[in-house]
């Protein structure tokens, strides 16, 4: 995946600002909200400068990963819980209706945002997880 983005600040450690502006068609949608330009932390191997036009990449199989995680692994886990909940429930008659399986359902959900976050720590300081700059288009010198 590679994004246009424009370099705010350098930061140590081989690591820049950028920031990415909303293109014209993004205002069309709105899936964004109010959201206009969004900055982010990226890996800097090309040493470009404050004010650069950048294009940024991550690798593909990581984005993946990273999306099946954020979004699919809170579901499943939702389906585990309740139908872990709802087997409880039949068996030892904890809880009149579906109360007691929708409950263990939200928990194994919020355990899983709770995984997720443990794991976004993680994996952002693993340099394939964070996108890099691939190559200057404006240089700002």
């Amino acid at each position: 995946m590679e994004e246009y983005a424009q370099v705010t600040r350098i930061l140590e450690g081989g690591t820049a600002e950028v920031e990415i502006r909303r293109h014209s068609a993004c205002g069309k949608c709105g899936k964004c909200g109010h959201i206009n330009n969004a900055r982010f932390e990226v890996s800097n191997p090309i040493n470009a400068k404050v004010g650069d036009i950048v294009v940024l990449e991550m690798e593909t199989r990581h984005l993946i990963t990273a999306v099946l995680i954020i979004y699919l692994l809170p579901l499943v886990n939702l389906i585990i819980g309740y139908a872990l909940g709802n087997w409880f429930n039949t068996t030892l008659n904890i809880w009149k209706g579906e109360g007691f399986a929708i409950f263990c359902g939200l928990i194994f959900m919020a355990l899983t945002f709770g995984f997720v976050r443990i794991y976004d720590r993680r994996m952002g300081v693993k340099s394939g997880f964070k996108p890099r700059i691939k190559r200057v288009i404006n240089d700002s010198r």
